[in-house]
């Protein structure tokens, strides 16, 4: 089991990852203070339509039952809600993938940033018993796949476009 320290910090990512919070708030921040703001405004869109896409429609089809976390049900924080949809993909993995694409073909710097976080976004998901590791591998490679789509479909209206 893991440690309780490690438990609170994979509960902290997952509750900065819960409906795509995280990349909002640095969205709407880039939105305020970039040059590129109608690009990070243009990225809020684009997530947000990934998110529903990806919480509603595709895990619908799947309906895969998230892992037994009573191992570390007794370490998780009583804020942080049990998710109750199905476990594949993730929806945390995917958000950040599909963030951490967009912003590494607008800045590698920021880009290389985001894809440590989304990788740790991952890791916190299985940590804290929320997905199997293949719910979040499935996530990461799905968001890249809709950041790739979003780059061609929507390009000029992202960050760098």
């Amino acid at each position: 089991m893991p440690a309780r320290r490690t438990v609170l910090i994979a509960a902290a990512f997952a509750a900065a990852g819960r409906y795509s919070m995280l990349w909002l708030f640095v969205a709407l921040l880039g939105v305020v203070v970039s040059s590129d703001s109608a690009g990070f405004l243009g990225f809020v869109v684009a997530i947000v339509i990934e998110w529903a896409f990806t919480n509603g429609p595709v895990k619908l089809l799947f309906q895969r039952e998230r892992p037994d976390n009573t191992a570390v049900a007794p370490n998780l924080p009583p804020w942080l809600h049990p998710p109750r949809s199905s476990s594949f993909p993730s929806g945390h993995s995917s958000s950040a993938a599909f963030a951490a694409v967009i912003w590494f073909s607008w800045s590698p710097i920021l880009g290389s940033i985001a894809v440590v976080v989304a990788l740790a976004m991952g890791l916190s998901r299985i940590i804290i018993r929320a997905h199997h590791p293949t719910d979040v591998a499935a996530g990461l490679l799905w968001g890249a796949g809709l950041a790739a789509l979003a780059l061609v479909v929507a390009g000029p209206w992202l960050p760098g476009g």
